[in-house]
Formats: C-alpha cells, structure tokens, sequence
C-alpha cells in the first residue's frame, strides 16, 4: 500500500502568495540572472576578447558593483565593496574595465530580471474594470542631467540670450531624455527608450515599447497629453493594444473633431477618415466632418521643431480609417483653472463605462511617484563614469535596482499586513492611519546587504517591514519645478 503523502492534499496556494514567496527570493533571482548574463558578455563588449584574462575585477564581480554603487567617489565605493586592501581593484581597474562594456549589457540584464516574475496579477479585477486581464502599463518621459564634457552628445543646444521661466538667462545644460513604461501595478519599470535631448519623440518611443509587446498580454497603456495625435492612435489599434490618451479639449493641435466638442461630459465614438491629398479635403471636409487631413512632410531643415514635426506625421496609406472613442468629463468647478478633461481610448463601452475613467486614468499618477523614487531614493545621478554610453550604462542600472526594492517592499508590505492585522485584534482596534513600507528606507538595507556579501533575506524583510510612513490620502502641496542636477565627482561626500 502507498505511503500517505500530505503533500498531495494540500490546498493550492492562491496567486498572491506564489508571487509573494518568488518576491521573497527576489535576490537569489538577481543572483542567477548576473550569472546568466555574464556568460554571453562578449555580446555586450567594445573590445573583441575582453574580460577574458584573470584579473582581480573580473566582470562578475564588476556587474555586482555597479549594482550596489552608491553615491559617494570611486574610491569610496571601492572600500565599501572591497574591504581588504590587498583584494581591492584601483580606481583606474574600475574605469577601464567599465569603459569596455556597452549600456546594452546591463539592458539586458534588466530584461532577464523582469521576465522572472511570471506571477502578475490583475489590477482592473480589483476596480471592477474589464473583463480579461489588462496589463495596466504607464508611459512617461523624464529628462536625466548629466556631469558636463566637451563634445557630449547629451549636450542640449540653448540659444543665446534665452530666458527660464522665472526671467534668469538659460545656462548650457546636458540631458538624457528617457522614455519609460512602468507596470502600474508591480510599480516596476518594463521597458526604456534613451533619446538624444535635441531630437525628442515621445510619440515614436511609444510606438516602439508598444510593438514589442508579446502577444496575449492584453497591454493598457495609460499616456498624458505629450503621447497625443492620429499617428500614435492609428499605430496602437494596428498593433492590437489598449490605450487611454489624454488629449487637449481645444488648441490648433487638436483634432477638429474633438475641438467642436460642446463643454458637458458626453462619450461618443468617432470613426475617423484620415487623407494625405489636400485638394480632397478642401472638397468634401464640409460633407463629411470626421475627415482628417494629414501631409506628408520631409523636415526640412534641422531648426525645425521637433514637436510640431512629430506630431504632424503620419506612417500610413493616402486614404486610412481610425476609430476612436471619445470621453469629456469635468475635472474642476467653473473658475478653478481646467475644468474638463478629454481621454482618447479604443477601450469598449461595455467594459469601461465613462464613471470609470477619471479613476483608471488617476492610476498614471503612479509613474510620477516612480520618477520620484528613482531620483531621489536611488543613487541616480551620482555617475561614476565619464562617458556618454556609460551614464545610460548606469540609468539601466537605477531601473534594475529599483525593481529589485520594488519586489523587496511587496514581500515586506505583506509581512506588515498580517503583524498589523496580529495586532488590532489583539488590541481590539485599528489604528489611526495607514501605513505602508518606506521605499527610500528598503533601498538603503537592500543595498548595505548586497554590499556586505552576507544576505539574510528573512532578516532584510524584517528590518524593511519595520519601518513605515503613514498614507494620508487627499494631500496636496504645490509642485516645485527644481531640477535635480548630476553631482559632479569633485563634490562627492567622502
């Protein structure tokens, strides 16, 4: 007779705590993925043959460092990796075997990372939005400054005598411009485009994440006002992906038809015609008002500006149709700035009725705090190199760290919930606010554990699970445009 075997009998574990036990061996993850990518590093190298030759920075252990740099000199960072003099690479080692690998390395690295979470769940089923599982995706673009050299390529051209917002001369500046996707529900980051500062095109970027979206993911993508034209709309229902675009409710850059839109909230769906001949339009644009004419254009010369080029291109046929749905509702009472809001989708009406929207697209807000917290809770832009492909080397590094913390502080968030849950029932009540895990505080253990080499994963999520911020919803405080600048290496902390 077969021995019992309990194992067998046992309840499934539901999705929320398969995912929650693969984000608590989120490092060993990480682990197995540098090993992986550091196996087809000859891929990703400027130089034929290199990391070949046993040295002391090999680029195993040159991957783990960039990973767990923080924001103080190389020197420093060298003594925090390395705490025996004699195992300890010189500052030179460090930049020339960085100058050797191509952005493209830890990009790929990356991409190994996000594709081991293969338990997502489903954020509209708790809305109750949608009948299959969307992909909730945010796109969103963030300018990165970087330390200043001679003949960069992120130099941003300012033309003399320009003046900033608050009436002071516009100095010389240099940027990266990134185009991301975030998950909004994992909060991680899923996809990045890094383009030249002079030549923006938000637009184009998010044709580009869309298209590379694998089949069956039923993606969502959530945009602002920059993703905004016929172009983009025409490409997204090509590709076969969902989307809520906000647009402008009345300007030269508006569709005429949405322009003519009275100020009262209305769903409609419009089933445009876009043609490319003019003389067509100027002669059936009055019998037919969901015509949309759209040139093609060459550019003619580089002063032209790269918004309004963009915006006005078109990628299809002479004579195209586009479907639309159309929803305007209010935002603000009369005589309080913006009072109404118009979303651009192609999402059905049965699934997503008009109430729903101003709460689905609230849910973009997510990105920005996602900017937030890789800019001023991760070492971001603190540089350790000098090179142009090596600061998009080092942006792909802050997104890898940042989804890692992410996963971190869902293990911890959940360990949180059931010690509070513990106890309010031992106190017979609940407290007085919410709270949730501290991100900035769960980077900071994170990576003084990675540096130290002794990682006690139960221990990280108890130290990370400790410290919390209370929620208060409905804050509001003013938003202060003050760019964060890149920390040159003269003015590092010791």
């Amino acid at each position: 007779m077969a021995s019992h075997d309990p194992g067998r009998f046992k309840v499934a574990p539901s999705q929320e705590e398969v995912r929650a036990q693969a984000q608590e061996d989120v490092l060993d993850l990480l682990d197995k993925c540098v090993e992986d990518a550091v196996q087809d590093v000859q891929k990703y190298a400027f130089v034929a043959n290199a990391f070949t030759r046993d040295r002391k920075l090999s680029i195993e252990k040159l991957t783990r460092l960039l990973v767990t740099m923080g924001s103080g000199s190389i020197d420093r960072e060298l003594s925090r990796a390395f705490p025996d003099p004699n195992e300890r690479p010189t500052v030179s080692a460090f930049s020339q075997a960085l100058a050797k690998l191509r952005s493209s390395f830890m990009e790929a690295l990356l991409k190994r990372f996000n594709a081991t979470d293969k338990h997502r769940l489903n954020l509209l089923n708790t809305l109750g939005l949608g009948k299959k599982p969307w992909r909730l995706l945010a796109c969103d673009g963030t300018k990165v400054n970087v330390p200043a050299r001679k003949g960069s390529r992120w130099r941003v051209s300012k033309k003399r005598g320009r003046r900033r917002k608050d009436g002071r001369e516009a100095k010389q500046c240099y940027q990266m411009h990134a185009n991301v996707c975030m998950d909004l529900l994992t909060k991680e980051f899923v996809a990045c485009t890094i383009q030249d500062p002079r030549h923006v095109n938000e637009r184009a970027a998010l044709i580009d994440i869309a298209s590379k979206i694998p089949e069956g993911e039923n993606a969502l993508f959530i945009c602002d006002r920059g993703y905004s034209g016929i172009n983009v709309y025409a490409w997204l229902n090509e590709i076969g992906v969902g989307y809520v675009i906000r647009s402008k409710c009345h300007g030269k850059t508006v569709l005429r038809q949405i322009d003519s839109l009275p100020d009262e909230e209305l769903d409609v769906r419009m089933e445009l015609t876009v043609t490319t001949r003019r003389r067509y339009y100027q002669t059936h644009s009055d019998e037919d008002p969901m015509l949309v004419c759209k040139e093609i254009k060459k550019k003619p010369s580089e002063t032209t500006k790269d918004s309004a080029y963009n915006y006005n291109k078109w990628d299809f046929g002479d004579m195209y149709h586009v479907s639309i749905r159309v929803v305007k509702f209010r935002i603000n009472e009369p005589g309080e700035g913006e009072e109404w809001e118009v979303l651009v989708t192609n999402l059905p009406e049965d699934e997503f009725p008009l109430e729903s929207f101003h709460e689905l697209y609230h849910l973009r807000w997510g990105i920005e705090v996602g900017f937030r917290d890789l800019k001023y809770a991760i070492p971001t832009l603190y540089f350790h190199t000098n090179r142009d492909d090596g600061f998009v080397l080092e942006f792909w590094r802050s997104l890898l760290v940042h989804n890692v913390a992410r996963r971190v502080v869902a293990a911890a968030e959940k360990r949180r919930r059931k010690k509070t849950k513990r106890r309010a029932n031992q106190r017979g009540r609940k407290t007085l606010h919410v709270y949730k895990v501290n991100f900035k505080h769960c980077c900071f253990v994170l990576l003084e554990a990675m540096r130290s080499g002794h990682v006690d994963m139960d221990a990280i999520l108890e130290d990370v699970s400790s410290c919390v911020v209370a929620v208060r919803p409905g804050r509001s405080d003013k938003r202060r445009m003050v760019p964060k600048g890149a920390v040159a290496f003269t003015y590092r902390v010791a």
